[in-house]
């Protein structure tokens, strides 16, 4: 059951803290009287990276099964002027069909000249093991030039 309470936070993006508000712990109390619910920091420290983890293995196993994959990444920088980059593979799993999968969604520091952007493809191609299954790649900027110019 606290891997369902992780997830009831995730969908709607709410703060792990919930856990800690009145209404969330009658509802669950009513549920199941029995249930201990997790503290924030159980959730953030040990349940999330389990559920990362997990995540990403499913994602790694189905790339490894695929002879194509083709890459996207966009670049964007937020409210509070933090760059970041994230990574979609889009290939087609005999099960699931034509799937995109977030491969990488992080922080990107530097600048977003060509070198980076194709330092940080190339690290996260040889992360997934992926060298010989691009088939194509896509880089969106927020910039309407080119993102390899400064």
């Amino acid at each position: 059951m606290d891997m369902w309470t992780l997830l009831s936070s995730c969908p709607d993006i709410q703060p792990m803290s919930n856990v800690e508000d009145k209404g969330f712990k009658a509802l669950l109390h009513g549920m199941d009287r029995r249930y201990v619910l997790p503290s924030r920091t159980t959730l953030r420290d040990t349940l999330l990276p389990s559920l990362f983890d997990e995540t990403m293995g499913g994602i790694k196993a189905q790339l490894e099964k695929t002879d194509f994959v083709s890459l996207t990444t966009d670049m964007w920088t937020s409210i509070s002027t933090t760059a970041c980059m994230a990574i979609t593979a889009h290939f087609w799993d005999d099960d699931d069909g034509l799937c995109a999968k977030i491969i990488d969604c992080a922080r990107f520091e530097g600048s977003h000249a060509g070198e980076g952007i194709a330092e940080k493809l190339r690290q996260t191609i040889q992360d997934y093991k992926l060298e010989y299954e691009v088939l194509a790649l896509t880089i969106v900027c927020e910039r309407s030039e080119t993102p390899w110019e400064d």
